[in-house]
């Protein structure tokens, strides 16, 4: 999940008053959120456009453009058309306007996150045995230390949201993006976690790591060698990758390789966990769907990814799993980037 930040100018007084009920932040301050594929625009860069955020926000409430300009919002026919075709607007009642983009106020917000709070809570207090074994499962080969990493990176990021939104990607097909896009009106305070995949590798990341992290150059030979079967033979790739403990001297692969398909002790576990939390979510989304207003597939969308951060804070307050050191120190030693690092066959 990346997030950019743009000042947009604050609302008139007039667009305040008229619309007391849309009371709106500077997407600055808001948090935005994309599980897209775009061919030449990302969707975030025509909300960042001029001042289509003001325009999209007020909108959350179908209007007219003339209302809105009566009411001191200042734009041009021009930026609806583009923001239609961009599908972040539609026409409704012949000559009203409406956003299709889902924006959550700060209210819808807080009532979101007490939800997921709440689901994240009686879930964890289900499987926190599971998560104690995982780690002691991960130990008995020496790869304790993965924990966090896989919890996240596997079952988090990867075995729940395909159990969840295997379709996230492609939900709407807009003319220049598909996917869902959604934005929050309140940032969560939290450090920023994510999975980069160099083929079958897989690397849990933190802005932090990624200034130390291992180059895309070296870590594709590596995927290739991987997907022929064949050993990693380049000498100047290997030389890269060893200080970070990835392979040794001989090319040999040194991070933890699971098997997807496999019926082992970490993989029955992940399995489990995943399988309880997309549980959670189906159970709750007429709830949720109170508070987002919109269809049950989003939601669950929106609704997992809150879940999937009050997980993340769960296991850390609970000292369930330990984040690793070089996701959150710069000067952490190289090699514990292979704690952050697996492979997936």
């Amino acid at each position: 999940m990346k997030l950019k930040m743009i000042l947009i100018a604050a609302l008139s007084m007039a667009v305040t008053t008229v619309f007391a009920q849309n009371v709106m932040r500077n997407l600055s301050r808001c948090e935005r959120i994309a599980y897209s594929d775009f061919k030449s625009v990302h969707p975030f860069e025509y909300i960042k456009k001029d001042n289509n955020w003001q325009l999209l926000y007020m909108l959350r409430t179908p209007s007219t453009a003339k209302a809105l300009r009566k009411a001191g919002l200042t734009f041009n026919d021009e930026q609806l058309t583009y923001l239609e075709k961009a599908g972040m607007v539609k026409q409704v009642e012949s000559n009203k306007w409406q956003t299709t983009l889902p924006i959550f106020d700060i209210e819808q917000t807080a009532a979101l996150r007490q939800l997921s709070r709440s689901i994240a809570t009686d879930v964890m207090d289900r499987s926190e045995g599971d998560y104690r074994q995982l780690v002691t499962e991960l130990g008995k080969s020496n790869f304790a230390d993965n924990a966090f990493s896989i919890a996240f990176s596997y079952m988090l990021d990867g075995l729940a949201w395909d159990a969840i939104a295997p379709d996230r990607y492609k939900l709407d097909n807009k003319a220049d993006w598909k996917g869902v896009v959604w934005i929050l009106c309140e940032p969560r305070k939290k450090t920023q976690f994510g999975t980069n995949s160099y083929g079958s590798i897989q690397e849990t990341w933190t802005r932090t790591s990624l200034k130390n992290a291992p180059q895309h150059a070296d870590l594709m030979p590596l995927a290739q060698c991987l997907l022929d079967n064949e050993e990693l033979k380049e000498a100047t790739v290997i030389d890269h990758l060893k200080p970070y403990g990835i392979v040794n001297e001989a090319g040999k692969l040194q991070i933890l390789v699971i098997d997807r398909e496999k019926q082992d002790a970490v993989n029955n576990l992940c399995h489990r966990l995943s399988a309880s939390l997309a549980s959670a979510v189906k159970d709750n989304i007429t709830r949720a769907q109170a508070i987002t207003k919109i269809d049950d597939k989003r939601t669950s969308i929106v609704l997992f990814h809150e879940i999937m951060w009050d997980t993340i804070d769960l296991l850390q307050a609970r000292n369930l799993v330990k984040v690793p050191e070089v996701l959150t120190n710069e000067a952490a030693p190289k090699e514990q980037f292979r704690n952050v690092m697996f492979v997936i066959e």
